[in-house]
């Protein structure tokens, strides 16, 4: 079923369906309305005119900073010249922020808050020192200067994988090994997400007016069993199983699991009823009160440019889309102008005997004409073009 077009009455029936073909997985009523609650909330965020009239801009944003050109017409003779406007602008702007580190940092009310203030900002500084913070922010304010608005999240990560390291050397002169459990990260830790999988309540003007959010993943499914297979706070997760909705709306594809053993998990948080809940694939893994001890919505926004009383800010392809365009049409047109010059029309008299293929404009090309005793400039004359003027390059 196409999940643009999903009404609460279409997902109920596709949410029981879904229960009747996995055996064993009966929900009980409370787990079925949470369910619902969170593709309710997810469509209604999904679907708001703010966020699909911004979802637009991002991706003409996008285009500009890539630069991007639709593939050619092979019929088409005109120019489709793209400028570099878009990229230098973020690009210029980029080389002053780059090395510059932005980060939160503690400051005291009182005097007697000096001790306190120097505590929190060293493990503040020892926290992002370890965990590449400079990088993620780098990344939110890079996709700030795109679209105009990037979005930071902040979870406690945990990875841990299990590897075999050689232990001994049997008999035969071979290896024995033994499974050893590898943490990678264990830490508080801020990461930068893609726009297309941030969903933020449509009555909200400011991240802090927002009573609850939705953050979408895409993860293959022994990737999800690996990270949320053994969550103690987390339900039925032996249900899950590959497929559902695993597409974005952005022009230019995320990347994705060609195998399409993927799964969509959908994190709802609500700060206002004190929620968190997770779903895969229709199944709910996850039912309790948000894990964080200050009970927030778990994200941060970075802007380029604000825009009043709207929660999506403006980048800078949207600021000079205009006068881009307005020199790209003015150079496309006088590319046009300079071929039209190079590969001349001509004007014939009907009374001559001419092949059209022979005026292709070629290196010592000739072409034959039969004149009927006319000179040849009264049988076929070049259409001539004004030159480009000066004043254009000054």
């Amino acid at each position: 079923m196409d999940q643009e077009k999903l009404t609460n009455e279409d997902f109920e029936h596709t949410a029981e369906k879904t229960a009747d073909t996995i055996a064993g997985y009966r929900p009980n009523k409370a787990r079925r309305n949470a369910r619902r609650l969170v593709y309710e909330r997810y469509n209604a965020m999904r679907n708001d005119q703010n966020r699909t009239d911004a979802e637009a801009d991002w991706d003409a944003a996008d285009k500009m900073f890539r630069q991007y050109v639709p593939a050619p017409d092979p019929d088409d003779w005109r120019a489709h010249l793209v400028l570099p406007d878009a990229f230098a602008a973020i690009q210029t702007q980029m080389q002053e922020t780059i090395e510059r580190r932005s980060r939160p940092k503690l400051k005291r009310v009182e005097d007697s808050d000096r001790g306190k203030e120097q505590f929190g900002n060293a493990i503040f500084t020892y926290n992002m020192n370890r965990t590449d913070f400079d990088y993620q922010y780098f990344l939110a304010k890079y996709s700030a200067a795109i679209r105009g608005t990037a979005f930071l999240l902040n979870y406690y990560r945990l990875d841990k994988r299990t590897v075999q390291d050689p232990s001994s050397v049997d008999e035969n002169n071979q290896l024995k090994y033994k499974e050893r459990e590898i943490v990678d990260f264990d830490d508080d830790y801020t990461e930068w997400i893609p726009n297309e999988y941030v969903f933020i309540d449509p009555d909200a003007t400011h991240i802090d007016l927002a009573q609850d959010c939705v953050i979408r993943e895409i993860m293959e499914i022994n990737e999800f069993r690996r990270t949320y297979g053994d969550k103690a706070d987390f339900i039925d997760q032996k249900y899950v199983q590959a497929g559902g909705d695993t597409s974005t709306k952005s022009y230019f594809k995320m990347p994705q699991d060609m195998t399409k053993r993927q799964v969509e998990v959908l994190r709802y948080y609500n700060r206002s009823t004190d929620r968190y809940y997770v779903t895969a694939n229709n199944i709910l893994v996850r039912m309790g009160p948000i894990p964080f001890k200050h009970k927030e919505l778990p994200l941060a926004v970075v802007y380029q440019y604000r825009v009043p009383n709207n929660l999506w800010g403006m980048g800078i392809p949207k600021v000079i889309k205009n006068l881009t365009e307005e020199r790209r049409s003015i150079r496309n047109l006088n590319l046009d102008r300079q071929k039209m010059q190079i590969n001349k029309m001509f004007l014939v008299n009907d009374q001559v005997d001419i092949d059209e293929e022979d005026t292709i404009t070629r290196p010592h090309g000739f072409i034959s004409v039969n004149t009927n005793g006319l000179p040849v400039n009264q049988a076929i004359t070049p259409l001539e073009y004004g030159d480009v003027s000066p004043s254009y390059f000054r």
